[in-house]
């Protein structure tokens, strides 16, 4: 998968999009574990382990039923980022096949998802709220953060069966 999907308004529900903001934002332990690489000294941000969560669990499905209708899929690792101003990601990839990267908190300005094509140039997606993006693991991407507040994004790791 070369193309990269990307769904405005996803859910169909603001008050979901609200709810799940400030749940990932105030009800689900933090821990400050996660960077890009996992590299020593790099910035490192805030994790939400969100493999078990029930409502975590519906949007996979979502995300299934959505865009994977025909295949079989795993789920291989579900978590959420925080980062704060500053705490810019750098150039990874992901294990698996395609991941996932739905924007939960309301844009404050920056928070730009870049991701580099098969030459090398990189590309810029808005961070928009209620955004999902749907793209090739092994391409090289990184979040960069909000000037203002936290950026949060939701990511699953999906590889097909």
């Amino acid at each position: 998968m070369n193309e990269i999907i990307i769904k405005s308004n996803w859910l169909e529900d603001p008050l979901l999009v609200k709810h799940l903001s400030y749940y990932l934002l105030c009800g689900c332990p933090h821990e400050f574990i996660q960077s890009s690489n996992r590299k020593e000294g790099e910035t490192r941000f805030y994790r939400i382990e969100c493999k078990e969560d029930p409502m975590v669990a519906y949007l996979s499905l979502k995300i299934g039923h959505d865009f994977f209708p025909n295949q079989k899929i795993s789920f291989d690792d579900i978590y959420a980022n925080v980062q704060h101003p500053g705490m810019d990601g750098s150039f990874h990839h992901d294990g698996g096949h395609r991941t996932a990267l739905y924007m939960v908190t309301s844009n404050n300005e920056g928070g730009e998802f870049e991701y580099k094509d098969g030459e090398g140039v990189i590309h810029q997606i808005k961070y928009e709220q209620n955004k999902l993006i749907i793209f090739d693991s092994l391409a090289d991407h990184r979040g960069l953060s909000f000037k203002k507040g936290p950026r949060l994004t939701l990511a699953w790791k999906i590889n097909e069966i």
